[in-house]
């Protein structure tokens, strides 16, 4: 499903590069309500974005990313939850095997959606990105 995503993105993006696409929700983002509540409020938050867009950041992105992935060598941490509801967390496992960095760590959060630092396990998953830095650090 992920992949014939991508490719219809690719059509729609050159077929109707300024047609919207309103935002996936904060529920399907992070199961933390009252940061959900909040971020509505925020003036600044993007209520949509252009076809073009998200053509240019996902389908090209991606696939320079996958066509590129080999040729990584710099230190890498993967973090994802396994109940994202915007990316299956099998594309990261994917993008982490392809990767030709020796120094890479793969880590999935059980029961965590997509905004990883919203969750309520935030505290555990920004002490283990301090952990992983700072073993880089010193």
């Amino acid at each position: 499903m992920y992949g014939a995503s991508l490719k219809l993105c690719n059509v729609l993006g050159k077929t109707i590069p300024k047609g919207r696409i309103y935002r996936i929700g904060r529920r399907r983002a992070t199961r933390n309500i009252q940061y959900s509540k909040e971020f509505k409020k925020d003036f600044y938050d993007l209520r949509y974005s252009t076809i073009g867009l998200i053509r240019e950041f996902l389908y090209k992105g991606i696939s320079w990313a996958q066509e590129n992935a080999e040729h990584y060598d710099l230190p890498c941490l993967f973090l994802h939850g396994k109940c994202d509801k915007v990316i299956p967390y099998e594309r990261t496992t994917e993008v982490y095997h392809r990767i030709q960095s020796e120094d890479k760590t793969l880590k999935f959060y059980e029961n965590c959606y997509h905004e990883l630092v919203h969750e309520p396990e935030k505290e555990e998953i920004m002490s283990d990105i301090l952990c992983w830095l700072e073993k880089r650090i010193n």
